[in-house]
């Protein structure tokens, strides 16, 4: 039997309790206490003090900490390029002098100064107040840059950011942070270089910082609304949205497994009933409301003729499964009997037995068209499967994004201090300019430094302050080139971008499937990414989905036919 923690981490349990085998793991959005085998999630967004109290430790653990966190990280702060010592060794003269246009004498006269090496070649880079004449100062968080980066002395490209003269702004580091940990006094903190340490807090600048927190967490804890109430008006809310999803579709196998797990819930509320004496009976009151819904919905499914991913129980409530449908019947040919079909994108194989023998039968679409239709729904409905693993198997390796925008409107973007940076830039605005016109504060993240992007109206609807709506009708982002990295790292694969390009999004999935073979009512999948991962088809059980069953019997009636007229023209 689950836990209600493995069940739903976080959603309903206890108070949390800290002492020293607490565990908190904070990350960029969420706060994870572990207590025995409980667990208790608290998002920052939904709690400002939380999230401030986060940032605050953060930020003070970075500061401390930035030269052992972060040795891999270069702030672009210069000091390196403030050594009196920046050497140019002969081979790389040539590369700097045809960069700034010179011959080699010139360059090293206008750039270069006498160096102490064993080649008469060499030079130290000349300096101009006090720094290398090719550093170029900017504003904000990437505070300098060089003007000659590309051909770099190999001086330069040697230094790594491990010295003590580097300057870290804790702002922009905070970026690599990846998790940390806080058990008793004792933090492990890792980033992404990958560098993870151990540490004891107390006697550390930011342990008052870590203890502020810890004590935020515990007060939040005790002063959210009870947990039964958040956790039965949310499923309130759920069972709504599912009664409405199968209003619109009541063949949609998702709504109804969502129907389970949360009238699984239900029945975890209505265990923690009989555990509390405080509030029974409002407790009482609002899980008869639940189970009113259930009840609701439960009247409503056994009047439809939905296909479930998993066999639901039976509307008499006696605790069996309904049977699933039969196998597709297939009336054969007096002298041959179907066995399977494996259609492939221009024609269909049928392997059957004919007068008693094992034969296969090619019947090409371009020959047989009364097979295109059912090939196309059947194809269709597959790619619609929607299980992780189909998929998976389905996707392009470099996915299409179709311009509809609809992340861009979705989304709430957040974006870091180097986003922030890059865009001033790139924008030729200040970063304080930038942030004004912009964006709004951050929400999610344990940087103080972030900040999420405005939205503005468009048509009606609420869109990124960057998004363009252009005359071909298709949407387009203004700062595609140095656009934030959560935005670089969206992959047009989300279920969003699925929902909102449809008909173009599985048209062009079906372009990925190999083969598809079928027996009875299991269909095996074969695409291109199980093929080049030499991994097995995909098992289909066409009884979970109605429609793509019909689809499979309607292509095996329609391959019978073309069997029965060949038959007829040899007999």
């Amino acid at each position: 039997m689950p836990t209600r923690a493995s069940r739903s981490p976080g959603c309903y349990n206890r108070q949390v309790h800290i002492d020293e085998n607490t565990v908190l793991d904070v990350s960029r959005g969420t706060v994870t206490v572990r207590w025995g085998e409980e667990s208790q999630v608290l998002r920052y967004n939904e709690v400002d003090e939380l999230r401030e109290a986060a940032q605050g430790f953060v930020s003070a653990l970075v500061e401390a900490e930035r030269h052992a966190l972060f040795p891999h990280v270069c702030s672009s702060c210069g000091e390196c390029c403030r050594r009196e010592d920046v050497l140019v060794t002969s081979q790389e003269v040539f590369r700097l002098a045809r960069q700034m246009g010179h011959s080699d004498e010139e360059f090293r006269t206008r750039y270069m100064r006498e160096a102490p090496t064993w080649n008469p070649e060499d030079g130290y880079l000349k300096r101009d107040e006090g720094r290398c004449v090719f550093l170029r100062e900017t504003s904000g968080v990437l505070m300098t840059r060089c003007a000659v980066y590309e051909n770099r002395p190999f001086s330069c490209r040697a230094f790594m950011p491990v010295s003590p003269m580097c300057v870290k702004p804790p702002g922009t580091l905070v970026e690599h942070l990846t998790e940390i940990r806080i058990q008793g006094n004792v933090v492990a903190v890792a980033s992404d270089g990958p560098v993870r340490i151990e540490i004891d807090a107390v006697g550390r600048p930011w342990h008052s910082r870590m203890v502020a927190f810890v004590e935020r967490v515990r007060l939040e804890d005790e002063a959210r609304e009870n947990r039964f109430t958040q956790v039965a008006n949310g499923l309130a809310k759920i069972l709504q949205e599912i009664k409405n999803d199968f209003a619109v579709d009541p063949t949609f196998g998702k709504a109804y497994r969502q129907f389970m797990e949360a009238r699984g819930v239900v029945n975890d509320l209505a265990g923690m009933v009989e555990l509390s004496e405080a509030d029974a009976a409002t407790q009482t009151a609002l899980l008869e409301g639940l189970w009113q819904q259930v009840r609701e919905l439960d009247q409503a499914i056994a009047f439809q003729d939905i296909a479930p991913e998993h066999p639901r129980p039976s509307p008499n409530g006696n605790g069996r499964h309904a049977e699933p449908p039969p196998a597709p019947e297939v009336k054969a040919a007096p002298t041959s009997s179907l066995a399977s079909l494996t259609v492939f994108p221009e024609l269909v194989l049928a392997s059957l037995v004919h007068q008693g023998a094992p034969a296969q039968c090619s019947l090409p679409l371009q020959e047989h068209p009364r097979l295109v239709a059912p090939v196309r729904a059947l194809l269709s409905l597959v790619a619609r499967w929607e299980t992780a693993d189909v998929a998976a198997a389905l996707e392009d390796e470099n996915p299409p994004c179709f311009l509809c925008g609809e992340c861009c409107r979705h989304y709430a973007v957040e974006i870091t201090p180097t986003d922030i940076a890059r865009l001033a830039q790139n924008l030729n605005f200040s970063e304080a300019d930038l942030i004004e016109r912009y964006t709004v504060p951050g929400r999610f993240s344990w940087n103080e430094g972030n900040r999420v992007l405005r939205k503005t109206e468009h048509e009606g609807r609420r869109q990124c302050v960057f998004l363009e709506h252009r005359a071909d009708g298709f949407f387009y982002c203004g700062v595609h080139e140095f656009k934030p990295g959560v935005c670089a790292g969206y992959l047009p694969t989300n279920k969003l971008c699925r929902r909102t390009n449809d008909a173009q999004y599985w048209s062009r999935q079906i372009n990925n499937i190999l083969w598809l073979f079928i027996e009875g009512h299991n269909a095996h999948l074969c695409t291109t990414q199980t093929h080049l991962r030499n991994l097995s088809p995909i098992l289909l059980d066409l009884r979970r989905r109605k429609p793509a069953l019909e689809a499979a019997s309607a292509l095996s009636h329609a391959a019978q036919e073309c069997i029965a007229e060949i038959v007829a023209r040899f007999s």
